[in-house]
């Protein structure tokens, strides 16, 4: 029975790891997005062309709300574990500082959302 029990752990944690390989991808793809908004927003400095920058914002705002969504798993998984350790009597500092920085992170990056679409000029002063 505990080989039984085992092989599931593995199993769930293998899998686990695959999750985080695809996630591991999308945040490369979300790097692309931003480093092309910032290319839209140099395009806008030097031309001062407004559909650069609106561009650029919408790349901002799609990379911020998928990494919102991806950190929120991160949260969900870090309180998951935080909580079986507990269960099982097991030591949780390191697991409770996990889900306290996740929870930051998702707290930080729901504000920096919040200020990319809030944010009316830009921080020199130029309005868009």
């Amino acid at each position: 029975m505990r080989d039984y029990i085992n092989n599931k752990n593995i199993e769930r944690k293998l899998e686990n790891l695959k999750i985080d390989e695809r996630l591991g991808g999308i945040f490369i793809i979300l790097g692309f997005f931003t480093i092309l908004g910032d290319e839209f927003v140099k395009k806008y400095y030097i031309f001062k062309d407004k559909e650069a920058y609106k561009y650029a914002k919408i790349l901002f705002i799609t990379s911020l709300t998928g990494s919102f969504f991806i950190y929120l798993y991160f949260l969900r998984q870090n309180k998951k574990t935080y909580y079986e350790r507990l269960i099982k009597n097991q030591e949780t500092m390191p697991n409770l500082i996990r889900l306290a920085g996740s929870f930051l992170v998702v707290v930080g990056v729901g504000c920096l959302i919040i200020y990319q679409l809030t944010e009316r000029e830009l921080t020199d002063g130029i309005p868009v």
